[in-house]
């Protein structure tokens, strides 16, 4: 039968643990401060192409039946 490991081993299993959840979150704020401000980059952008007459909505008919 297989034994557990020692307390100390449990606790320093759990600290890094702890450690790694850390860096995860901090890596998580990160990636969505990215994807927000290129969200936001991409929505400018394709405002002011619509402005300058350049762009057009590529659903226009989403919502609505399409002829056929």
């Amino acid at each position: 039968m297989k034994q557990l490991p020692d307390e100390k081993t449990m606790l320093s299993i759990l600290e890094e643990a702890r450690d790694f959840e850390q860096v995860a979150r901090v890596m998580c704020e990160m990636s969505t401060a990215i994807a927000h401000k290129s969200q936001k980059r991409v929505s400018e952008l394709t405002l002011a192409a619509q402005k300058q007459g350049i762009y057009e909505d590529p659903a226009p008919t989403q919502g609505k039946e399409v002829e056929q």
